[in-house]
């Protein structure tokens, strides 16, 4: 059963915002740990009338657990998909994890990489599901953007608002795209 407090949520866990950043994804977590022991995350997203999945949500709550282990200051830095993918180390691995992607400036698909290596040579079973390969996690991405509520089609309404510019951009982008995804197709023949 859901609390009967009124909680005072970040405003992205009710905009729809297209990124939750990892200051409200922390925020999100301890006001969850705090306030919903005995409650299933699926329940707290339907009482809350929160606008995350209950998958966003146990995200939130892997990014508190590393927001607590590394203490004050030493989080601040990292993004949520780095928060919640440090969670899957032990306490000692994430703070020099967090301390070596800040160091050299990883984006958050390079600490998942250094995160898998080092959960490959760990003995014994890995928590969890097995990892998808990297290249089904990209694909994957690129399939929710473009079906999701704020995707590629949701989106193609404001293409006349674009500047000149914008346009440009846009078309240098998506021919990448294409390129790099005939890449793909191509290999998997």
């Amino acid at each position: 059963m859901a609390t009967k407090k009124k909680i005072q949520w970040p405003d992205t866990a009710f905009s729809g915002a297209p990124a939750l950043g990892g200051k409200d994804a922390v925020e999100i977590g301890r006001l969850v740990y705090e306030n919903f022991e005995d409650t299933s995350v699926p329940e707290i997203v339907r009482s809350e009338k929160l606008n995350l999945t209950p998958m966003t949500l146990n995200r939130c709550l892997a990014a508190y657990r590393v927001a607590m282990n590394l203490s004050d200051g030493k989080w601040e830095h990292l993004s949520f998909a780095m928060l919640r993918t440090l969670d899957s180390l032990a306490e000692a691995q994430q703070a020099a994890m967090a301390k070596k992607a800040a160091k050299e400036n990883w984006s958050a698909h390079q600490l998942q990489a250094e995160v898998a290596r080092l959960n490959k040579k760990k003995k014994g079973k890995r928590r969890g599901r097995p990892a998808l390969p990297s290249i089904v996690r990209s694909v994957n991405q690129l399939k929710s953007f473009v079906d999701g509520p704020r995707g590629i089609s949701a989106s193609m309404d404001s293409l006349k608002e674009l500047s000149p510019e914008q346009v440009d951009h846009v078309k240098t982008v998506v021919r990448g795209l294409r390129s790099q995804l005939k890449d793909v197709e191509g290999k998997l023949k």
